[in-house]
């Protein structure tokens, strides 16, 4: 009987290791581009291959440079696109900076690499 409490909480303990390996290897890695916004202007994003990563949100940060407590001297608003490796394999996500017009003032082009572990590897390509 005593032989049955020690091996049971021993499988218990392989059990949860074997699960939870699982479960680490089917995660797959998230990237976050940061871009700069202005109020008359709009961010919009592109995947070439929607297959291999996938949009998840995005959010904006204010970011205040202050000079006392009374006065702001610089404030610049940071916009954040979060997409997640879905499967292997190379695509490129396109950023466009249009204005009221819709007109393209801007664009960020970023290779994304996606291994078998689905680890995510960014290479910004241009900017204009």
């Amino acid at each position: 009987m005593k032989k049955f409490f020690i091996i049971i909480p021993i499988l218990a303990f392989i059990l949860v290791v074997i699960i939870s390996k699982a479960i680490t290897n089917n995660q797959s890695d998230t990237v976050e581009i940061s871009v700069s916004k202005d109020d008359n202007y709009n961010w919009q994003y592109e995947i070439e291959n929607n297959s291999i990563l996938e949009f998840v949100r995005k959010y904006q940060i204010e970011k205040r440079t202050v000079q006392n407590s009374v006065r702001t001297v610089k404030s610049e608003t940071i916009e954040k696109y979060i997409f997640k490796a879905t499967e292997p394999g190379t695509t490129k996500v396109t950023l466009k900076y249009k204005n009221v017009h819709s007109q393209t003032v801007k664009e960020e082009v970023y290779e994304i690499k996606v291994d078998k572990k689905l680890k995510i590897k960014k290479t910004k390509l241009k900017s204009k």
